[in-house]
């Protein structure tokens, strides 16, 4: 109702002015939220979120028909959507999110057109029509899968094992120490079985877009890494401090480990990441996380004021700090190897009224506690990277489109002169289309004269992160021999926890 929808706003808008991660949920939110719950919907498998007046992508949901496309992506914006498929389109910009959202929703079996803007369109440009058959979305479709990959090289061939976790999740109806519930760490914990099985020289854990969930799955996920030991420092709202540490004793994968994130791996993913790069446990590749250090507790207000439903609140609640009491708040992971990024201000920092940068001192005898196999090998693989990407056109091109972002952001097209934002706009675009026929050139393609949805070969990019991440993992494999790249009990040194 419109009631609750003044409310809603309202209530919210005080809560943000908390914190950013402070949130009401109406009735109607709080049924989105069961949906997430029962992990079914019937729609296209996009998350959106309001911004500037668009309704944009904030992600997509792996295995979905938006995602599946390929048409579809992070940062797009809606501008228009037939709900029938029929071509008779709603315009959506400055359209409520949960009108859109009910919009695009709709039975399985039936097309919904979406008219789509590019996340770097520039203001003027004509969206793309797309059209997507709806489908049951089972959230399932988030949960960790495996790929395997043969590497050749000087002295055969190796097998490496990626694994992918798009988010942590678990069965909270379920009792949190069974083994067999269906949760992100014994989902994770059976694909390495698996790996282990297949006798794979290596494996990368690919976190790329996981934005994080139940902090106690992250202590858990880790604990598959290592034998036992601290894993994170907690501080809650009173000032109270605790360490959470894993107990078992068991390491489920013992061999080499490369993990993969991008600006959108935050918070269960920044401590996973966090901890096994402090532990000396596994390279960290891939671009500096989001940097959401602060921990939410949701509750129903029913429980609070009457047995109505009257939605739900998410309250921060604590803050959490790596093993050496330095916290990621704002500040995120930096891997040990960094990749180009084309996000630009897209971190915890760049939100409002957000906790500021805060440390705890250091877990005692931590440098005691650490089983840093990997040495002095990080340099080494720094050096065969910089290498290997200087003669990359894929890379290449990356880093000149990252370098025209941030000169972008630097000198925004705000000129009230028509003339000057029109040449302004059309020198970014030329730059664009240079940097991408350099590119073509470079994979043996024609160039083109304008710059088009299709200018940019998105086949023969591929995933040029993974593949490198792949090369990193293979150039760790070659400068260690298979004991010294092995974690075992003797190696772990914490006896004191």
């Amino acid at each position: 109702s419109t009631y609750n929808d003044v409310f809603e706003i309202f209530i919210n808008s005080y809560l943000k002015s908390i914190d950013p991660h402070t949130e009401y949920f109406s009735p109607h939110n709080s049924t989105n939220l069961e949906i997430n719950i029962t992990q079914q919907l019937e729609g296209i498998g996009t998350m959106l979120k309001f911004e500037n007046e668009y309704v944009t992508v904030h992600t997509l949901v792996p295995g979905g028909p938006a995602d599946r496309s390929g048409q579809i992506h992070a940062g797009d914006k809606f501008v228009a959507v037939s709900t029938k498929g029929d071509g008779v389109f709603v315009d959506c910009i400055g359209s409520r999110l949960t009108d859109v959202v009910d919009l695009i929703r709709g039975p399985k079996g039936s097309d919904v057109q979406i008219k789509v803007l590019g996340k770097n369109a520039l203001p003027g440009s004509s969206p793309t029509t797309v059209t997507l058959t709806r489908e049951r979305i089972q959230l399932e479709d988030q949960a960790a899968r495996k790929t395997t990959f043969e590497i050749p090289t000087d002295d055969g061939t190796n097998l490496l094992g990626v694994i992918t976790l798009p988010t942590f999740y678990v069965d909270v109806d379920n009792n949190i120490f069974d083994r067999n519930e269906r949760s992100s760490t014994n989902d994770v914990a059976k694909l390495l079985h698996e790996l282990n099985a297949l006798n794979v020289d290596g494996v990368i854990l690919d976190l790329r877009g996981n934005r994080g969930g139940a902090l106690q799955e992250a202590v858990k996920l880790t604990g598959l890494f290592i034998n036992h030991g601290p894993i994170i420092q907690v501080q809650s709202a009173d000032g109270e401090q605790k360490i959470l540490f894993d107990t078992d004793g068991n390491v489920t994968y013992t061999g080499p480990l490369v993990i993969l994130v991008d600006r959108h791996s935050a918070s269960a993913s920044e401590i996973v990441a966090g901890t096994l790069k402090d532990y000396g446990r596994a390279v960290v590749v891939g671009e500096t996380t989001y940097g959401k250090g602060v921990i939410q507790g949701m509750w129903p207000l029913s429980e609070t004021v009457g047995s109505d439903d009257y939605g739900n609140i998410k309250l921060t609640t604590g803050q959490y700090f790596r093993l050496n009491g330095i916290g990621t708040q704002n500040i995120g992971i930096t891997p040990d190897i960094q990749f180009a990024s084309s996000i630009l201000d897209a971190g915890e920092e760049d939100q409002g009224f957000v906790f500021p940068e805060k440390r705890l001192d250091p877990v005692p005898n931590l440098n005691n506690r650490h089983s840093r196999y990997l040495g002095n090998r990080i340099p080494i693989l720094r050096e065969r990277y910089r290498n290997r990407i200087e003669v990359n056109p894929i890379f290449t091109f990356l880093n000149q489109i990252e370098q025209l972002n941030r000169d972008r952001a630097d000198n925004p097209i705000n000129s009230l002169n028509e003339t000057t934002r029109k040449d302004l706009q059309k020198s970014f675009r030329d730059k664009q289309l240079h940097y991408i026929n350099e590119l073509r050139i470079a994979l043996g393609l024609e160039t083109l004269d304008d710059l088009n949805a299709d200018a940019l070969p998105q086949e023969e990019l591929g995933d040029a992160y993974l593949d490198e991440s792949l090369n990193i993992l293979v150039d760790l494999l070659s400068i260690g021999n298979s004991s010294s790249l092995q974690i075992g009990i003797v190696q772990e040194l914490d006896t004191t926890s």
